[in-house]
């Protein structure tokens, strides 16, 4: 069966001063600020709590290496909560794991999104920060954590050319951000040039023509490997440049969201047709960030997509290599495991006509 889109998703009304050097704005009634991107705001989230050093903060374990690196980054040690199949955080694995934890990082990943009031029951007494970087749009997110934290970089929603947004929904973190969001360097005007052209680059290869003769196929071959981090972490103020564009990109967001449900829709039947077995994992009321796939060979249903003109990836895949350097071990957190061989991920930001990719 496909899952049709329910385009119901709204972005919060965000109002900037883009003539100045900006050091707070409003997010809908919440206090926000600009940072560089999304892996700033996480850093600067966590700094806020003013944990001790070495502090144990929570992660889920199927995940972007960048959530473990900034807790690590900031002076903190990742404890890595397992998930459920939907990618949802485990319920179970996290109230074992509450005693150790002195703060929570939530992902909402690729659009699914976790109860975050059912989640504090579970860790009523803990700081919580909604890493939203896939859910831009999803009403039900980021208002139930202490912080959240939003993603403009390339190949989000929306997708600028860099930029991440840190928003406070507990009035108590607010002043500790501040003080630390005010000494934050700005880039320079070679950095902002340098960003602008790398914009115009990336703008180039992601028109789904260039693409598909050639990003995705350099991309394909290209391997992530993730580093303990050797130097310390230096975020900066957003650019000017993204902050221009940020306003324009935030109202089209609902336009963005209904193209991304239609190629959904188009994806999933296209996926029937080779691989009626592999699951399907649901939006509720997401924002089609990517659709989910499970299946016993996501190697093999890649190989048939590319061959028919769509593009998809075993996102986080080396997720269990990223958290053993941190200290995860083996069977420590089976679910992920699993998912990590089981996973295949199809972007929707593309526009797939099915007929053409009918007759590839």
């Amino acid at each position: 069966m496909i899952i049709k889109p329910r385009i119901e998703v709204v972005f919060p009304k965000f109002g900037y001063h883009s003539k100045s050097k900006v050091k707070d704005n409003e997010f809908g009634d919440k206090q926000s600020w600009l940072l560089d991107s999304g892996r700033s705001a996480i850093y600067l989230a966590l700094q806020a709590l003013k944990l001790s050093p070495g502090s144990m903060v929570g992660v889920m374990a199927y995940n972007c290496h960048s959530v473990a690196d900034m807790v690590a980054a900031a002076g903190l040690q990742p404890v890595f909560i397992d998930v459920t199949k939907n990618l949802r955080i485990d319920i179970a694995h996290l109230k074992q794991k509450t005693p150790q934890i002195q703060a929570l990082i939530v992902s909402h990943l690729f659009g699914l999104e976790n109860d975050v009031r059912e989640i504090r029951k579970a860790c009523p007494s803990i700081p919580i920060i909604e890493d939203c970087a896939h859910a831009a749009g999803i009403t039900t997110c980021g208002q139930s954590g202490d912080m959240a934290i939003y993603s403009v970089g390339r190949g989000k929603l929306p997708s600028i050319a860099d930029g991440g947004i840190l928003v406070c929904n507990n009035s108590q973190y607010a002043d500790s951000i501040d003080t630390i969001y005010n000494i934050l360097p700005c880039y320079t005007a070679f950095q902002e040039m340098m960003l602008m052209l790398k914009s115009i680059v990336y703008a180039v290869a992601y028109t789904p023509f260039v693409y598909t003769l050639f990003t995705h196929r350099i991309a394909s071959r290209k391997k992530r490997y993730a580093k303990i981090m050797q130097s310390e972490y230096k975020p900066r103020q957003m650019s000017r440049i993204t902050r221009r564009l940020l306003d324009k990109a935030v109202k089209s967001l609902p336009q963005q969201v209904h193209r991304r449900g239609k190629n959904s829709i188009v994806a999933q039947s296209i996926v029937q047709r080779i691989a009626p077995d592999a699951h399907f994992v649901s939006h509720n009321s997401g924002n089609h960030f990517m659709d989910i796939y499970l299946c016993d060979n996501p190697v093999k249903l890649r190989l048939a997509l590319r061959k028919m003109g769509v593009d998809s990836a075993t996102h986080f895949g080396q997720s269990v290599e990223w958290n053993q350097r941190y200290g995860q071990v083996s069977s420590e957190c089976t679910t992920s495991e699993w998912l990590s061989h089981h996973l295949l991920a199809i972007p929707t930001y593309i526009s797939w006509n099915e007929v053409n990719t009918s007759i590839r």
